[in-house]
């Protein structure tokens, strides 16, 4: 009988470590998956920045125009996971920088003269 005992709280205690152990890998699991969509994410961010810096170089350009334009590129597949929202500001984000050197170049020409 003691022998019996001993044997089930054995079990019961592998029973319980081996729940302890699916938690834990649960965890890390989860926390890796994060990490892994965390780094698509970012990935797709740099290549449609890329991809606004081949493509689009005129400040003047609708949202619509360049994705019709972007979309004719075969790296649009690659960010197909972004938000359209996110595109968007990202696009504006581009636009603005490009008006800036615009203006900065103007102005630089203007100081030459």
């Amino acid at each position: 009988m003691i022998e019996r005992a001993r044997k089930e709280r054995a079990e019961i205690s592998m029973r319980e470590r081996e729940r302890e152990v699916q938690r834990t890998l649960a965890t890390h699991l989860r926390d890796r998956d994060k990490e892994r969509e965390f780094y698509r994410h970012e990935e797709a961010v740099q290549d449609f920045q890329a991809l606004l810096t081949d493509c689009v170089r005129v400040s003047d350009m609708l949202w619509k125009e360049a994705k019709k334009l972007l979309k004719k590129d075969k790296r649009w597949e690659t960010i197909s996971l972004l938000p359209r929202e996110e595109m968007e500001d990202i696009f504006n984000q581009h636009m603005d920088n490009i008006a800036r050197k615009k203006k900065l170049r103007f102005r630089l020409e203007y100081l030459k003269k």
